[in-house]
This record gives structure tokens, C-alpha cells and sequence, in this order.
């Protein structure tokens, strides 16, 4: 009986503060994250501008901190997030009406007043 030889493929990669390193490439940590996904360079470029928005909600909740102003823009945020990956697979299969109505409830003043007892 010939005895077979397993072989290993190894997929490395460096991640470095906001970069990461795969086969001599470099490119921000995102960029690979967005490629893995097939997510289109248009798509991305829609995806920024509504993702600072919930980044900067996120390092208020950091903070502890958020700014009441910052919830309607933030929800406005997320709806644009899923409407611009709505013909983008996998994220076309995702209940669009479910994504918007937790929308809703994370964004509402109930939410709001909640998050500020946490915090």
C-alpha cells in the first residue's frame, strides 16, 4: 500500500495595527476583510461615509459619552449600510425589513436612555 503524504497549505497573515500583510501585499485591515466578502471597490466607497458616522457613535459609548444628535444620523447610517449591500452576496439574503426594524429599536430614545444607565 503507497502511504500518501499530507500536505499543509498555510495561509498567513500579519496583522499590524491598521494593516495587514498577505503574500508581500500590504493593505488596510478592512480592504481584506471587504475582498474575502467580494464586496466591489463602488460598494466600499458608499460604505465609508455611514461607517464614520457609526464609528463615531462607538467611540462615544468608548467615551461614555454619546451625543443624543448622533442617533437619527447613525440609524440613517445603518439603512444606508444595508441598502448598499443589498445586491452584494452574501448580504442580498438578509431580511432587509428585519435589519431596519432592529434599526429602529437600537436607535430609538428607549435605546438611548438604556445605554445611558449602562454607561
Amino acid at each position: 500500500m503507497a502511504q500518501e503524504l499530507i500536505r499543509h497549505n498555510v495561509l498567513s497573515l500579519d496583522f499590524w495595527q491598521d494593516t495587514v500583510t498577505y503574500a508581500g501585499s500590504v493593505m488596510p485591515t478592512g480592504t481584506i476583510g471587504c475582498a474575502v466578502l467580494n464586496i466591489p471597490d463602488e460598494t466600499i466607497a458608499q460604505l465609508d461615509a455611514p461607517c464614520m458616522t457609526l464609528n463615531l457613535l462607538l467611540t462615544g459609548i468608548g467615551a461614555k459619552n454619546v451625543d443624543r444628535q448622533l442617533l437619527p444620523k447613525a440609524q440613517e447610517a445603518g439603512q444606508t449600510i444595508i441598502h448598499a449591500l443589498h445586491d452584494v452576496q452574501p448580504f442580498s439574503r438578509l431580511d432587509r425589513k428585519q435589519f431596519e426594524d432592529y434599526l429602529m429599536q437600537a436607535f430609538s430614545e428607549e435605546a438611548f436612555t438604556e445605554l445611558n444607565e449602562y454607561l
